[in-house]
């Protein structure tokens, strides 16, 4: 929390009464372009990924709302709505999964990143490449406000775990709650039966049915699962990248290895994330249910392992959409940086 407070108050040092330009700290001078930036390229990528991946999600949500004890595999669901609905039924909510993607995925890629910048100036992370005291930036920032957050001591290994955690979950839970009734509007769509509902009239439909509140039906489900989400994918991939990296002996910023820390952070984010994944699903598509009588039902229907029902289209899912974010983000950036000087 100190961590957020003081990065949030480093904006505040453009605005210092003492200060001329070449004063203020590298986290302020660049900060509002660079934000802008980042959140474009990670928007371009998570919409990227959005339409790659968006028929596993589509039957994903078919079989965890599928009535009796044993739903339909993957590939038999997607005969089904095929068969039943036409190809495209397996894109239905793909508009609101797009908008979606902007304003959760972009978001809390962007706010993730951010933090980790600001982190790494402030003094409580490490610097990519180097773990060293005297491979960190050595400036101490020149607005009072900033001081009291900055370390002079380089941190532990375990200290940075738990900050980049509280970075993950801070950056994932804001841009979710914001993006709640876009997940909402997608998940209802994609149950539905033809092409007829739009993203307007699912929103109409559940203001006049049950207030405007029932827009973020399963929100304190979503914060969860986008805390589990963000810690198992972002620190995974942050891990698996150096990881790989070290152990192929290739460049970090090598398409292999950001494929192959893509493929692990995926595994790991869906097997987190899969049962609060269901529960999230049952609340989005019957709102007057509260939270722990959406997990009776889910129980009722198949027990412990009804709560891993779509594990499969759900890794089929993640695990492409971890890897095609992080690909097109991680290229994105490369030649962001390459047309813009130093």
């Amino acid at each position: 929390l100190k961590l957020i407070i003081g990065s949030m108050a480093a904006s505040l040092v453009l605005f210092g009464p003492d200060q001329t330009v070449s004063e203020v700290p590298p986290i302020a001078r660049h900060e509002p372009p660079r934000m802008l930036q980042e959140l474009a390229i990670s928007s371009i990528a998570a919409c990227s990924a959005n339409l790659v991946t968006h028929p596993f999600e589509t039957i994903k949500i078919r079989q965890v709302l599928h009535p009796g004890r044993e739903s339909p595999g993957m590939v038999e669901m997607a005969r089904i709505l095929v068969r039943r609905e036409g190809a495209s039924s397996l894109y239905s909510g793909i508009n609101a999964a797009l908008v979606r993607g902007v304003i959760g995925g972009g978001g809390r890629l962007t706010g993730y990143a951010t933090l980790k910048s600001w982190g790494q100036e402030l003094g409580w992370l490490s610097p990519p490449g180097g773990k060293t005291k005297s491979d960190r930036p050595r400036r101490v920032p020149s607005n009072p406000l900033l001081r009291p957050f900055y370390r002079e001591e380089p941190p532990s290994a375990a200290g940075e775990v738990g900050v980049t955690a509280v970075m993950a979950v801070t950056a994932g839970t804001f841009s979710q709650l914001l993006a709640a009734p876009l997940d909402l509007v997608r998940t209802r769509q994609s149950a539905h039966s033809g092409s007829d509902l739009t993203m307007w009239r699912v929103i109409t439909q559940v203001y006049d049915r049950h207030g405007l509140g029932a827009l973020w039906s399963g929100s304190s489900v979503i914060m969860l699962r986008v805390a589990l989400l963000n810690v198992s994918q972002l620190l995974t991939y942050d891990t698996a990248r150096e990881y790989f990296a070290q152990r192929l002996q290739l460049p970090s910023e090598s398409v292999v290895v950001h494929g192959v820390a893509g493929a692990v952070a995926g595994l790991a984010a869906t097997s987190a994330t899969c049962p609060a994944e269901n529960v999230k699903t049952v609340l989005q598509a019957l709102p007057h249910l509260s939270n722990a009588q959406a997990c009776r039902q889910i129980f009722n229907l198949g027990g412990f392992r009804a709560f891993f029902r779509g594990w499969i289209p759900l890794y089929a899912k993640l695990g492409p959409h971890t890897l095609v974010t992080f690909i097109v983000l991680e290229q994105l950036r490369l030649q962001w940086s390459s047309m813009t000087p130093s």
